[in-house]
């Protein structure tokens, strides 16, 4: 559920319910059947997909990703070589998984 400033002061619920519809459309047609939508010829639908596609595109690159993309793209080009030993503290999983051994008996 979204909030009600959402819904009614911004195009959000439009928008959200044209997705699912794109969604929906883009299954295959024995999926759009077992669920019991209506299809759509799938021109329409390839043609909405890669519209969609196009204004996402759009979008320039600094709000579309995110902070690790940005980051790894840093790494990248400082030219420094990364490998397991390279990896500093902060690059290290929070929790590290502990393997413990199995022992498997036939």
């Amino acid at each position: 559920p979204m909030p009600d400033w959402v819904r009614y002061a911004t195009p959000a619920q439009g928008a959200w319910a044209g997705m699912s519809l794109l969604a929906a459309q883009s299954l295959p047609n024995w999926a759009s059947k077992l669920y019991g939508f209506p299809t759509i010829p799938s021109l329409l639908t390839d043609g909405a997909l890669r519209a969609f596609r196009l204004a996402l595109m759009a979008i320039p690159g600094s709000v579309r990703e995110g902070p690790h993309i940005k980051a790894a793209k840093e790494r990248l080009a400082s030219g420094t070589p990364v490998n397991e030993y390279s990896l500093n503290e902060d690059s290290v999983n929070e929790y590290p998984v502990k393997a413990e051994p199995v022992n498997i008996k036939n």
